[in-house]
């Protein structure tokens, strides 16, 4: 998470105590409030963990005015504490700074979020005419239905067996390793001893770079043989 956040956890305490400091002042004006801005985000987190083991920041959208709310009065609280002197007007001033700031982030927000059009280039320049292309998990959609690419769909680690068996080399490329390594251990293990990283393609998205991998020479199978 820190490698997709400019400033890494430095940043990231600084925000968890922007947020703490805004609950509390709220929870000082009412707690009613308080409970209007922070109850769908619990009961959004509630149904997520309930239901699923992994949370994607597109589950928490639609809490992030009550957030920004929340981070708006935490900031003020927290400038006013830590420079008591300082009129409203330049409190207004430091949070106007703040915002311009996060202009840095835009940058980044322009690049893509999964560079499969890269890994795809990538592969097609490297294999040979023999060689296989395995597609794990959600990279399989992007690469053979939207981009096309000659590949092949695994999910387990008996469809990979096979694919090896009919082909001399195979190329592996996966995204999300958490999700693999999580619902499919067998084919994560054997991914892990069978097979080499070659290259990785880095996007913004947090855990979303696409990796690509190869057969190690041992577990190549000859087609045919």
């Amino acid at each position: 998470m820190n490698n997709a956040i400019p400033g890494g956890w430095p940043v990231i305490a600084l925000v968890v105590l922007v947020i703490a400091t805004g609950t509390w002042a709220c929870l000082k004006r009412g707690v009613v409030v308080t409970g209007i801005l922070i109850l769908p985000l619990l009961v959004t987190l509630a149904f997520v963990i309930w239901f699923s083991s992994v949370i994607y920041p597109r589950f928490l959208f639609s809490s992030v005015v009550f957030f920004l709310l929340i981070a708006v009065q935490g900031g003020y609280v927290l400038a006013r504490a830590v420079l008591p002197m300082i009129s409203i007007r330049q409190v207004t001033v430091i949070g106007l700074i703040v915002a311009l700031a996060t202009a840095t982030m835009v940058p980044g927000a322009w690049k893509p979020k999964q560079d499969f059009a890269g890994a795809m280039a990538f592969v097609n320049e490297h294999r040979i005419a023999d060689d296989a292309v395995a597609c794990l998990g959600l990279t399989y959609l992007p690469l053979r239905l939207y981009l096309g690419m000659d590949c092949f769909r695994v999910k387990s680690a008996s469809e990979l067996d096979e694919l090896e068996q009919t082909h001399s080399r195979t190329w592996l490329l996966y995204t999300l390793p958490d999700l693999i390594r999580e619902k499919n251990t067998d084919l994560w293990s054997k991914i892990q001893k069978n097979y080499s990283p070659v290259t990785r393609f880095r996007g913004t998205l947090s855990g979303g770079d696409i990796t690509i991998m190869l057969s190690s020479p041992e577990s190549a199978r000859v087609a045919g043989k």
